[in-house]
């Protein structure tokens, strides 16, 4: 809980900057990527896309999941105020309670 309460107390603090790296931005090329190979590897069809698409959903989850657990793995392994730090951030970037338009 304490990582979530750091997180939201940033997140009103800091709101989302532009210009601030955000995991989102990486995932979003991960996607744009993928797509690209996976559309050439599939055949257009309704069957290859749907195939496509699930294949697609399980790259990204997968690489964004495993990306966390990874950092976090690391981080516990450096301390557990190493850790504590990294997950407040995490919560932060995924919270928009005040998120700058």
């Amino acid at each position: 809980m304490a990582p979530l309460a750091i997180g939201f107390l940033l997140d009103l603090l800091l709101g989302d900057p532009h210009g601030w790296y955000h995991p989102v931005r990486s995932i979003g090329s991960l996607i744009s990527r993928s797509e690209k190979i996976i559309r050439k590897a599939v055949p257009a069809t309704r069957a290859g896309e749907t195939a496509g698409g699930i294949l697609l959903c399980a790259v990204v989850t997968g690489a964004a999941s495993g990306m966390a657990v990874i950092l976090l793995w690391a981080a516990g392994l450096a301390g557990f105020w190493v850790r504590l730090a990294l997950e407040s951030v995490m919560c932060y970037q995924l919270l928009a309670a005040r998120a700058e338009r």
